[in-house]
């Protein structure tokens, strides 16, 4: 009987323990005190951050535009470029217009592109692209233009540049001519796609190349070269096919025999060169 009794016992602190163990709450959790502290932390980031930037638009407030940069000017020059931008004075550098600047400055003939940007704290930088004139054109008139490759008139201005190039003659002064604007005349587009041919093919045959007449009567073009002023009768159409022809021709032939013996040079016929020679005077 004591024994039963024991067992029983036993089996009852033993069933009381398990349930002890199996109720919450009973257990006791650790305070986690963490969460409080990432909160606090995130706050004061937060308040810094806001601060720097307020600082940060403070002090862009107060930059002043001081300096101007000209970069990538050849014909025009830096103080031309900065009487166009039209910057106002003592102007701050974040309250500048960059758009506005730029389209100031794309008003003249001459610029193709342009960028504007701020170099902080106190400059602000100007890249220009210039349009490079291909040719001289001058008109019956007696009006004078250059004209780049993709046939923009360009007024004819004094520059410290230095340009070789060759003169385009004979155009119709009926033709629209206007500055700033696209050439429209056949001939004038014919022209200058002979001197686009020209320059494709190399630097010795584009400055071999020192006029080019337009005939409107025979609907061509004649080339005067630079040495001699051998009159070349070049046609229209396979521009670049006939300016290599006349640069091997020239290099080959003319140079040995001397320019000063050559009356003319025609090129219009399909894989010949017509030659006529000055007479040979009889000793």
């Amino acid at each position: 009987m004591t024994m039963l009794q024991t067992e029983e016992q036993h089996s009852t602190i033993r069933s009381d323990s398990s349930e002890r163990k199996l109720d919450p709450s009973l257990i006791e959790l650790p305070k986690n005190g963490h969460g409080k502290s990432v909160y606090a932390v995130l706050a004061v980031m937060i308040v810094v951050s806001v601060f720097v930037l307020a600082m940060a638009f403070v002090w862009r407030d107060h930059l002043m535009t001081r300096t101007v940069l000209v970069r990538g000017e050849q014909i025009l020059t830096e103080k031309q470029v900065i009487e166009l931008a039209n910057i106002p004075p003592h102007i701050g550098l974040y309250d500048i217009d960059l758009t506005e600047i730029e389209q100031n400055i794309r008003r003249n003939a001459f610029v193709e592109n342009v960028v504007v940007k701020r170099d902080a704290p106190s400059a602000l930088r100007i890249i220009v692209e210039e349009r490079k004139p291909i040719a001289l054109l001058t008109t019956a008139s007696g009006n004078m233009f250059f004209v780049d490759d993709k046939g923009m008139i360009l007024p004819h201005i004094a520059t410290t540049a230095a340009f070789d190039l060759p003169v385009i003659t004979g155009a119709d002064s009926t033709s629209a001519v206007i500055v700033g604007r696209l050439a429209t005349d056949g001939d004038i587009l014919a022209a200058l796609d002979a001197l686009s041919a020209a320059r494709a093919v190399g630097r010795d045959v584009f400055h071999l190349i020192s006029e080019i007449r337009v005939r409107h009567g025979y609907h061509d073009l004649v080339l005067y070269s630079s040495d001699a002023g051998v009159p070349i009768i070049f046609g229209k159409g396979n521009a670049v096919k006939k300016m290599a022809e006349l640069d091997v021709f020239w290099k080959q032939v003319v140079v040995q025999e001397g320019p000063q013996n050559i009356r003319y040079i025609d090129l219009r016929f399909d894989d010949q060169i017509v030659v006529s020679s000055v007479p040979q005077k009889l000793s």
